[in-house]
């Protein structure tokens, strides 16, 4: 193996301005492809970008009110969750493409809007709400392929 594969992150926008991440492909990285920290006035685009075969997740959004965006996206054969949304988080998945992780897309005490994603072959759930320390996990899930 190359050193490719002792990298932990391919992408990390932490409380950085307007971000908008198009056309990128991501492999073999051992943590995850795109870590994305955010505020409620910031905005995160991460759109028609390619993941596989990363470690722990693919894309990871945080941030409590925070709305970051992922269209169009292809995730494949992560080790762990393709796409996680953490705590007060509002963030919006549509069109996505998820297969073959562990779950697809992970909802930790969030708000998000996930919609008209096809999400097959992952080898625990399609997608897993868990509401946390009390607090809600109001997800809006329509559409999707699963």
């Amino acid at each position: 193996m190359g050193n490719e594969h002792n990298i932990t992150a391919g992408c990390v926008f932490t409380n950085s301005d307007d971000v908008v991440m198009s056309s990128t492909s991501f492999s073999h990285f051992k943590g995850g492809a795109i870590f994305s920290i955010a505020n409620e006035k910031q905005s995160h685009i991460i759109q028609d970008c390619e993941i596989k075969k990363c470690g722990l997740v693919g894309v990871y959004l945080q941030g409590v009110e925070a709305k970051q965006v992922v269209l169009r996206t292809k995730i494949d054969h992560v080790n762990g969750i393709g796409i996680r949304i953490h705590r007060g988080n509002r963030s919006k998945i549509k069109g996505c493409e998820i297969n073959y992780c562990l779950n697809g897309i992970e909802v930790v005490s969030a708000d998000p809007i996930i919609l008209m994603n096809h999400i097959k072959q992952n080898i625990e759930n399609g997608i897993v709400t868990i509401a946390k320390d009390y607090l809600r996990c109001d997800s809006t899930i329509k559409l999707n392929y699963i």
